[in-house]
């Protein structure tokens, strides 16, 4: 039995890839020894981009043999009233109204997902928060990044956003960059996947991670 939502993306070259998350999957005690063989099966699509968000640890052992490579290095939590102090030139945030969803939202709104357009000296990039609470804090999850490095150069002016909206803390994958001022980098979170899709990208929206709030 396996839980395997799939959506299908454009990439920045116009081209359509189809994700498949992994989400869930359950093997009876008696057949236990047989999981190896399952994932393998379930892996078996060519052409598709795949992902395991949430292996447990005997997974991620299991799935470097399948071709998944870690696309995070951990999570990385922004302390906003820190973060937001910093100010850049160009920077600024725009939150999209319904009419103007990029095709990525869907009707992920209605599960408290919000598409912001941050802009910054490398550019604009679409990104997707949702809400969620830190030890009881109010936090916001990014689940969607169009484009990493652009938005390093818009984080202070996304700080102050949120900051003004409530939230006390940021939670985004953690990449190749370096400590920021007010965040911190902790090895929890690694998610798996298989495909090149996730270069300098982050898109978890229609994961188990926004569909059953985890």
């Amino acid at each position: 039995m396996a839980l395997t939502p799939a959506v299908v993306r454009r990439c920045p070259e116009g081209t359509l890839r189809r994700i498949v998350n992994i989400s869930s999957w359950y093997v009876h005690p008696d057949h236990r020894w047989r999981a190896p063989l399952m994932l393998k099966k379930l892996t078996d699509l060519p052409d598709t981009v795949l992902t395991d968000l949430t292996p447990s640890p005997s997974v991620r052992r299991m799935l470097p043999q399948l071709g998944f490579q870690p696309i995070n290095r951990g999570t990385r939590f922004a302390f906003l009233p820190a973060a937001a102090l910093h100010r850049g030139r160009g920077e600024g945030v725009v939150e999209l109204p319904p009419a103007e969803d990029p095709a990525v939202m869907g009707s992920h709104r209605a599960l408290g997902c919000v598409p912001l357009v941050v802009d910054g000296p490398a550019g604009s990039t679409v990104v997707i928060y949702r809400r969620t609470r830190v030890r009881g804090v109010p936090a916001a999850d990014l689940v969607y990044v169009e484009s990493h490095r652009a938005l390093a150069g818009g984080f202070s002016a996304l700080s102050r956003h949120l900051l003004g909206r409530g939230f006390l803390f940021l939670r985004v994958p953690a990449l190749g960059e370096t400590g920021r001022f007010g965040t911190v980098v902790l090895p929890t979170g690694v998610w798996y996947a298989r495909g090149d899709y996730f270069h300098d990208r982050t898109d978890v929206v229609g994961s188990e991670l926004t569909l059953f709030d985890l």
